[in-house]
């Protein structure tokens, strides 16, 4: 609360008023889910939705920014503008290939064109070894005569999370072949 005086030789005046400062720059950076944890699979695609707000009194541009985390992230924008009190959505996708797993920390930042406080956002996601087989062949090398048939039992074990379908194929001299189904389906753990 402040207090106005005006004095004259006749006269004394006060007035009081309230003077309310408002954070002109001021702003909020979010992950839109209730969690800043998650889970997926290798070679799979998630997207994570994150929210700015600004908390400010005045229109300003965000500049977004991956600041730690692996390659395979990307931003849908880098750039943000927000009327004051205005909310918009943005999307981290995370693309990670075969043969990538286990948790990164990932970190997101917003800084504004106007005010200098960078605001950080971070999450933890666990990439989980989905996609697995195994093949295993009885005999890694055998000596064979002309003319004498041998036959040799391969297995395929799936050892990811995923049902998944496989199809067989045989690299080699034209007088070797495949015998039974050239493609098979098994659930997780099924050999």
């Amino acid at each position: 609360e402040l207090i106005l005086n005006a004095n004259s030789q006749r006269e004394n005046i006060n007035l009081e008023f309230s003077l309310i400062v408002n954070s002109c720059y001021d702003y909020l950076l979010t992950v839109s889910r209730d969690t800043n944890t998650f889970s997926m699979c290798e070679h799979d695609i998630m997207t994570i939705p994150f929210n700015l707000k600004n908390e400010g009194t005045v229109s300003n541009n965000f500049n977004l920014a991956i600041e730690e985390g692996p390659v395979w992230l990307r931003l849908n924008t880098n750039q943000i503008t927000l009327n004051e009190n205005e909310i918009r959505t943005f999307f981290l996708a995370l693309a990670p290939d075969f043969g990538i797993n286990g948790n990164y920390s990932i970190s997101l930042s917003a800084l504004p064109e106007r005010g200098n406080v960078k605001a950080t956002s971070n999450v933890n996601v666990e990439v989980r070894k989905c996609h697995s087989a195994a093949v295993n062949i009885t005999l890694d090398k055998d000596l064979i005569c002309k003319g004498v048939r041998s036959n040799y039992l391969a297995t395929i074990q799936n050892n990811g999370e995923l049902a998944k379908n496989y199809d067989l194929s045989l690299e080699g001299p034209n007088w070797v072949r495949l015998v039974g189904d050239n493609s098979t389906s098994l659930r997780p753990g099924e050999s």
